[in-house]
């Protein structure tokens, strides 16, 4: 317990920090440079800090943590104390996770032709570069000794690793930790679905707020059918929504009803496509934030203030 003297102490301190270091992120962390307007809206990534990323399957929320994990882990070296960036990837191998991002830091077009060969001796000097840097920063991982098919990476339960495990993984240096995703988790396996995810989610909510900040990984519990998700949609809603900070609802809408579109359409989103990603937290920030898919790079880039919000079938509706 406190009385409202320590905590207007607490806060008299944070005002006077603030003076003397006025700064537009207050976080202790940010997203990088890919996504100024990301982390202006949010002020960085605070302490003990809990989040939810949510989409659709195959919609890129991997790719996400992948591409903002370099940029976090640098920030985890320069502040030393031996902060680490810890990630937990139930669906693929470490391997398969830091493959994806030295493919992106290379700006490699097609991330499938390192393992085809098909590089060329420019990208291959990239990409070592950025397996050289890559190894250099502190970034764990708890993996999977093999990753899984897309069919056993939508089974419930369906890993070797479980919150005992996390609990374990994450520790008092770590600078801030990923679980993707938390469906895998070994505990759903033996234990009533909806009952085990209210319980898996209040441990890392509190795994989050008594050790370091975390995001955790989830999937949408039914089809946004091409519009923007929303919260109502999370796997267990009432708690995935209730326990974390921030929600972050990531969506490509045109990917989502593929089914519906013209064949030149569908052949489009083979270079890219119009993303979003909505954020809702506790604070009162809520916003939603224009991205491009670039699909030969397999990353996603924020799009100018202003940008137009397009979902599939707009300009039929237009037409009507």
């Amino acid at each position: 317990m406190k009385t409202a003297q320590q905590v207007v102490r607490s806060l008299r301190e944070e005002s006077k920090a603030a003076q003397r270091n006025p700064r537009e992120l207050f976080g202790y962390a940010n997203f990088g440079p890919t996504f100024p307007r990301l982390n202006r809206a949010k002020g960085g990534i605070q302490p003990k800090e809990y989040g939810v990323l949510a989409s659709q399957p195959k919609t890129g929320k991997s790719m996400l943590v992948t591409q903002v994990l370099p940029s976090l882990a640098m920030q985890a070296l320069e502040e030393g104390l031996g902060r680490t960036v810890d990630v937990v990837t139930l669906e693929m191998t470490e391997e398969a996770f830091l493959r994806r991002a030295a493919a992106i830091m290379a700006q490699i077009r097609d991330p499938f032709d390192i393992r085809r060969g098909y590089l060329s001796k420019a990208e291959v000097e990239a990409y070592q570069g950025a397996l050289e840097t890559l190894s250099r920063l502190p970034i764990r991982f708890l993996a999977p000794a093999t990753s899984l098919t897309e069919e056993q990476a939508l089974m419930y339960g369906n890993s070797t690793i479980g919150i005992k495990e996390v609990r374990s993984f994450v520790t008092k240096n770590t600078f801030i930790w990923f679980l993707d995703h938390i469906g895998l988790l070994s505990d759903l396996a033996t234990s009533d679905l909806r009952l085990g995810l209210v319980k898996l989610y209040k441990e890392l909510q509190y795994l989050a707020k008594t050790t370091a900040s975390g995001i955790v990984i989830t999937h949408l519990n039914r089809t946004a059918n091409g519009k923007l998700p929303n919260i109502s949609q999370l796997s267990e809603s009432s708690e995935g929504g209730k326990a974390a900070d921030c929600i972050y609802l990531l969506s490509r809408p045109f990917s989502e009803k593929r089914d519906e579109l013209t064949e030149a359409q569908a052949a489009s989103l083979k270079m890219g496509e119009p993303a979003y990603l909505l954020i809702a937290s506790r604070d009162g920030v809520s916003d939603l934030f224009p991205l491009w898919w670039n699909a030969q790079g397999a990353f996603f880039t924020e799009l100018p203030e202003g940008a137009p919000i397009k979902l599939p079938g707009e300009d039929k509706k237009k037409k009507k």
